[in-house]
């Protein structure tokens, strides 16, 4: 980091929070003008573009655990394997 950059950086943390967010506004303009015109626009790949959205929750519904077991059951196994892997 330069000793500018550095100075500049001591000055902001003595600002405001709203101080701060119209100083990252700022540059942000800055950096959009300068630079922003000729970087390319991300775009999401074609598969997430045409993804419809979810309009049913029911598509969602795993039944691969039994129906038997209780959401206690299925909190202490988790806890279980959390544990295991911290060992």
């Amino acid at each position: 980091m330069t000793t500018t950059v550095h100075t500049l950086l001591e000055q902001i943390r003595r600002l405001t929070p709203d101080e701060q967010l119209e100083i990252i506004k700022g540059v942000a303009g800055l950096l959009h003008d300068q630079v922003g015109h000729s970087m390319p626009t991300p775009s999401a790949p074609l598969a997430i573009r045409h993804t419809a959205p979810m309009t049913n929750l029911d598509d969602l519904a795993a039944d691969f655990w039994p129906e038997d077991e209780s959401a206690d059951d299925i909190n202490t196994y988790i806890a279980s394997q959390r544990a295991a892997e911290r060992m």
